[in-house]
């Protein structure tokens, strides 16, 4: 009788825990249907997809339309100011307990959803899950595997930088508030300057999964818009430090205090790691990494029976 209750208890804390998926997209077909399959194939169903797209002029809604058949999708296709603009409006419209902004060309990894419903369940007062992600360039069938962000804290991010990917990054829907209103003229570090405010003094959870896969090609906007880098990293910073009341001599004074430490963690540790993470391919042939992008490529990435035809006959009429 006791273990019935806990799995009923279980059960109920899990339907009641929901998840909104944002999606900001502009003349991304090809690789949209990449990104909702991996969606569509979770055990654990979302909420809702929402995708905000830009006004795209491809065949954006055609996609959304055909996946919308396989989970609740809400299409919004207007002209925006950007990136973060689109994903402003998402945050505004999601209804799920838990967030999750993934971009229309990457995708989520096999039981990403299940983990991270878990995780969520396990400690309520939890508000921020993340794991590590792989990265993957399609036209070469690259794979690999990016850095861990374990060891990944704010101060790391704001006095220093470091990168997390949206892709394996889940949020409650009310720490949106510490980042809303968004800077939409962000080409860059649209990312960053979200990470920043909400995980300042939030009860953040890393779980060991790769949770994403980050593409890489050379349309991306951090490529594009590559420039304005160094310029719009400095800007989030400067927002974080006047937010927080920290001047910029106190801020140096981190900066100082913190470095070594920092150093030792994200450059030394992070070396070590892929160095042997590197002899560990070579005395094995590479057989694992083989395995995972022959799955990931000819498997996982591959939309459902019931759509696949269709899908290829979008991508075609895209070209």
């Amino acid at each position: 009788m006791l273990i019935k209750i806990k799995m009923f208890q279980q059960l109920d804390r899990r339907k009641n825990l929901s998840i909104s998926v944002i999606i900001p997209s502009y003349n991304c077909a090809n690789y949209l249907v990449k990104t909702l399959t991996s969606i569509a194939k979770q055990d654990y169903r979302p909420h809702e997809v929402i995708i905000i797209d830009g006004d795209s002029r491809d065949a954006t809604k055609a996609v959304a339309d055909l996946y919308a058949q396989l989970m609740p999708i809400i299409f919004i296709s207007e002209p925006d100011k950007g990136q973060l603009d689109a994903v402003q409006k998402g945050v505004r419209m999601a209804t799920g307990d838990v967030l999750y902004w993934i971009n229309a060309d990457d995708a989520v990894m096999p039981g990403t959803f299940e983990r991270i419903f878990k995780a969520f369940a396990d400690d309520p007062s939890v508000e921020i899950v993340y794991g590590d992600n792989y990265w993957f360039e399609e036209s070469s069938r690259c794979f690999g595997v990016a850095n861990s962000v374990k060891h990944l804290t704010f101060w790391d991010q704001f006095l220093f930088y470091g990168q997390m990917q949206v892709e394996s990054f889940f949020w409650r829907r009310e720490l949106s508030e510490k980042a809303l209103p968004f800077d939409t003229s962000l080409r860059v570090y649209t990312d960053y300057s979200f990470f920043l405010p909400i995980r300042y003094d939030a009860k953040c959870k890393w779980i060991p999964h790769r949770l994403g896969a980050f593409r890489v090609h050379p349309e991306q906007m951090s490529t594009v818009n590559r420039a304005l880098g160094d310029k719009e990293r400095e800007l989030v910073k400067q927002r974080m430090r006047e937010r927080l009341c920290i001047s910029d001599d106190d801020f140096r004074l981190l900066q100082k205090k913190h470095r070594l430490n920092y150093l030792i963690k994200h450059k030394l540790i992070t070396k070590a790691i892929s160095a042997m993470r590197y002899a560990g391919r070579k005395m094995t042939g590479d057989y694992f990494r083989k395995r995972m992008t022959r799955y990931f490529y000819d498997e996982w990435l591959k939309p459902p029976t019931e759509i696949a035809d269709r899908s290829r006959c979008i991508a075609s009429q895209n070209k």
